[in-house]
């Protein structure tokens, strides 16, 4: 009788455990593989219409807004015009600073753009090879050339006002500059994915392009755009954590490994832009919404900092084309909680403003 009694505990205590196992088995996956995204779509207005006409001009081509979050004002990057202009908050004219040109000031093929949390406003410009940095009322405070940079390169504003880049043909993840323009340091040394093919080893490179981001916390995010996967680094460069990001963008391309790719990378869906609003990241890609028509879309992917849980996807509908440019990304703006988003539309000249109707 208690050979049997024992028997039968030590089945049970096999069951349980055996049962918790599965239960955290299915919660791991639930949480690594991102099952469920919850997909909200926007409605859009305009902000800025083409036919705003302001200072006896308007909007031509502008490639990336933000809003500046010491005046709260609206900052444009106008491509077109080769400036930038600010608006407030409702979008109506305020100022405008920058010209073509070469000299300190000046504006030459204006590619990015980003603000620090001081209002002060710094522009990539590909033309000149540099960094250029203006007050948020448009004084030109400093400009400085920038090593190995391309016209893929993105870059942050540190909360020490450091400026991060992204310049893999430095060998590294991050390439943090002075405002002086002065090399800090690199690190993130770039993962050679593949190895033993010298005709292929400039893959490695194009793998190692992305987004840099810093968080509240110092640490230092790369999201990669050709992979796609997210790499998390700390202070001292050591890695805290990697991962792909499949389930959220395409699983067919994603799952590959990165020798497995074709050699044009065109053919890769990859995110348009990253952004850390609101303690959340956004992912920004374009989409085919319907094959044959060749309509597009935008879909705005919100992640929390965990990266494994995907929140939602926000569908932008586009009414007409919106030039599609690996070089040119489109930065958009998240305004507030409510997930309000602003767009600059390149091909028509204008900020389009998209909310939700819930």
């Amino acid at each position: 009788m208690k050979i049997e009694n024992i028997k039968i505990s030590k089945n049970i205590i096999l069951y349980f455990f055996m049962f918790n196992l599965f239960l955290m088995n299915l919660v791991n996956c639930t949480e690594s593989e991102n099952v469920f995204i919850n997909e909200v779509n926007f409605t859009s207005e305009k902000f800025i219409s083409v036919d705003y006409i302001f200072n006896n001009e308007g909007l031509n081509k502008p490639i990336a807004i933000q809003v500046n979050p010491f005046t709260k004002e609206v900052v444009v990057l106008d491509r077109g015009n080769v400036c930038i202009y600010v608006f407030s908050d409702k979008g109506k004219y305020k100022r405008k600073f920058g010209q073509p040109g070469q000299g300190p000031g000046d504006i030459l093929t204006p590619h990015y753009m980003n603000i620090d949390k001081e209002g002060n406003i710094y522009i990539f410009e590909w033309g000149n090879r540099r960094l250029s940095i203006f007050s948020s009322e448009g004084k030109y405070i400093n400009s400085f050339r920038i090593p190995n940079v391309d016209p893929e390169t993105r870059f942050c504003i540190s909360k020490d006002k450091e400026i991060v880049m992204n310049l893999p043909k430095r060998g590294y993840y991050f390439t943090v500059f002075s405002w002086e323009g002065e090399i800090i340091k690199d690190f993130g040394k770039i993962t050679k994915y593949i190895k033993n093919k010298p005709n292929k080893l400039y893959r490695n490179i194009e793998f190692a392009y992305g987004h840099p981001i810093v968080d509240n916390l110092g640490n230092y995010y790369i999201f990669l755009k050709y992979l796609p996967m997210v790499k998390v680094f700390d202070q001292s460069g050591k890695l805290l954590k990697e991962q792909f990001l499949s389930k959220i963008l395409d699983p067919k391309t994603n799952r590959k490994p990165p020798e497995k790719y074709g050699d044009d990378l065109t053919e890769i869906m990859s995110y348009q832009e990253v952004i850390f609003r609101n303690n959340k990241f956004y992912l920004s890609s374009l989409s085919h919404e319907d094959t044959k028509t060749k309509k597009y879309r935008i879909i705005v992917y919100v992640l929390n900092k965990n990266l494994n849980i995907v929140e939602k996807k926000i569908i932008l509908p586009l009414k007409k084309i919106i030039e599609f440019n690996t070089n040119l990304l489109l930065k958009l703006e998240i305004l507030n909680s409510r997930e309000e988003i602003l767009l600059p539309d390149i091909n028509n000249s204008e900020i389009l403003k998209f909310f939700s109707t819930y």
